[in-house]
């Protein structure tokens, strides 16, 4: 083939000669004669044919450029062993790291998120086109969008993508927003469904955004309803916007109807497909307490849409010790409902041994119902010997944390705690930290003006475990703060995100605080220091929302 290559383009090269001799020719005799009409003629007509010639020409420059871009040795990356371009690209193709990053993590469309990496990634060049399509898991994020009319052509696309990820198990992202609709839609997603029921499904997950209750019904069901039981490996189900009321969803045959979401499934049914699922993250739309979906978790996650709800979902004791019991290999668990102690006075309730357990966080946000919540379930957990990540609740208005010293205390002593955050009225931690002797992480936003009041925060006390410190939205006279800080002599980060300091009675710029900092000798023994105004919380625990944790 390249022989034949390279024998044209010697022709080409000869023919091109000969012709621009015959030219340079044509054109001497043309200047010393006169031409007639048939000679004029003949040479517009020539003329033309150049339009022609210089369109094959750049259409066969177009074919030899293609030819050399697909080569892998034109770019370094292309020169690695396929298994770790492959493995680059993967990283690069997880919803993770999508162009523009943040929390934004999908690339938006009119406002709606849709994952579009690997399509991006397949048009770089042949080779990787070849690697990304070859590669069934860059195509089993499937995102639906149900919102401004985005059409026909977008469930089809998401088809598309199902069957490249083929026999990947599929994660599957519902969006709606509003109540628009494309009347072409729903041939497509039938279609879709139907090609996608007999698949794996590792994840199915619904972003509801200011969907009313009869949209929601219909979308639940039509999802829902369309996979075998024992396909679901985790559930989620995000709801934010139009109620002020948490709603569980039940089957169309429950005797009790008040504040529920049928699914047309009996009651055995519904439970087979839950029973599946090893992932539960649900905000606004919950399951029954006492369902099978609650058996056998490795993660769960209960949390309210902390700007619309009023009425909070309510667990009894008596029901959690029954899901705790159910799930020993519990790696994380976020609650954010109210829980309330047995109303029958007996034996105190079991404690539930959570070997496994990884993240505790507890950000209970029914101001009237922190401590009771907090009495109720810091009894019932008995962590194993991991490294845990401990989050309290994430206001102390009111102080739950220290009206409650003495079950805190108890709690942790039977924990290894590697990351604490937490937010308390006096940053005063004396009573606290010697009891976390591997922390290594403290997150802590206080109202450190309780410095001034000559509280017990000045003491000498030394932290020396920990490394790591961040300091989240809290205002910070620095007069006062430096011998706090300095109980804290092995750090090597510190992070103040979206604080105020104060110099005497005025607030003052980064500046001076660095300035500040430097008088005090802080600079030399902690090697990273950050001011962070504006953006999301540097710790990855401290969101109020599950959608934040990268479904």
């Amino acid at each position: 083939m390249f022989e034949e290559l390279s024998e044209a383009g010697i022709s080409l090269r000869s023919a091109l000669d000969r012709y621009y001799n015959v030219c340079s020719t044509t054109e001497s005799y043309c200047r010393k004669h006169d031409l007639n009409a048939a000679a004029s003629e003949r040479l517009s007509s020539e003329l033309s044919l150049f339009g022609t010639f210089i369109e094959i020409l750049e259409k066969s420059e177009a074919l030899i450029a293609r030819s050399r871009n697909s080569s892998r040795h034109l770019a370094p990356i292309n020169s690695l062993p396929p298994e770790i371009l492959t493995h680059i690209i993967n990283l690069a193709a997880s919803p993770e790291h999508e162009v523009g990053g943040g929390r934004n993590r999908l690339s938006s469309r009119g406002g709606i998120l849709t994952h579009r990496q690997p399509a991006l990634l397949s048009l770089v060049c042949a080779q990787w086109r070849h690697t990304v399509l070859q590669y069934p898991a860059f195509w089993s994020h499937i995102h639906l969008i149900h919102a401004n009319c985005v059409g026909q052509s977008r469930i089809a696309h998401a088809k598309a993508w199902g069957q490249r990820s083929h026999p990947i198990p599929l994660d599957i992202h519902i969006l709606a927003d509003g109540s628009c609709e494309d009347p072409d839609e729903e041939t497509a997603l039938t279609d879709f469904l139907a090609s996608a029921a007999s698949r794996q499904l590792a994840s199915l997950s619904f972003t509801l955004r200011h969907v009313d209750q009869a949209r929601e019904v219909a979308l639940l069901n039509k999802y829902i309803l369309n996979w075998a039981p024992g396909t679901l490996k985790k559930l989620v189900i995000e709801k934010t916007g139009t109620s002020f009321y948490g709603r569980f969803l039940k089957p169309a045959d429950h005797k009790q109807r008040h504040n529920s979401l049928l699914i047309n499934l009996p009651h055995a049914r519904l439970e087979g497909l839950w029973k599946s699922v090893s992932v539960l993250r649900l905000r606004g739309i919950y399951l029954n307490w006492g369902s099978q979906v609650y058996h056998g978790l490795v993660e769960l996650c209960l949390s309210i849409d902390h700007k619309n709800q009023v009425d909070f979902p309510i667990i009894q004791e008596s029901q959690l010790v029954v899901i705790l019991a159910a799930s020993p290999r519990l790696t994380v668990i976020r609650l954010d409902v109210v829980i309330e102690a047995n109303t029958f006075t007996g034996e105190a309730a079991t404690q539930a041994r959570l070997d496994h357990l990884q993240i505790l966080d507890l950000n209970f946000t029914a101001m009237s119902k922190v401590e009771s919540s907090l009495r109720v379930v810091l009894p019932l957990i008995h962590p194993g010997s991991q490294p845990l990540e401990l989050l309290f609740p994430r206001s102390f208005k009111p102080d739950a944390l220290f009206h409650n010293r003495d079950l805190v205390q108890e709690f942790i002593s039977r924990c290894t705690i590697a990351q604490l955050a937490l937010s308390i009225q006096d940053p005063g931690l004396e009573w606290l930290l010697p009891s976390v002797p591997h922390l290594q992480t403290l997150v802590i936003k206080s109202d450190f003006r309780q410095l001034l009041a000559g509280s017990e925060s000045g003491s000498s006390a030394s932290f020396g475990a920990v490394q790591n410190l961040y300091i989240l939205d809290s205002t910070i006279p620095l007069d006062n703060f430096y011998p706090w800080l300095s109980q804290y002599p092995a750090l090597r980060k510190l992070i103040f995100w979206k604080c105020q300091f104060l110099l005497g009675s005025n607030f003052v710029g980064n500046f001076e605080i660095d300035q500040e900092l430097e008088q005090w000798g802080v600079l030399p023994f902690c090697p990273e220091i950050k001011l962070i105004s504006d953006g999301p919380s540097p710790i990855l625990g401290w969101k109020t929302s599950p959608y934040d944790h990268c479904y």
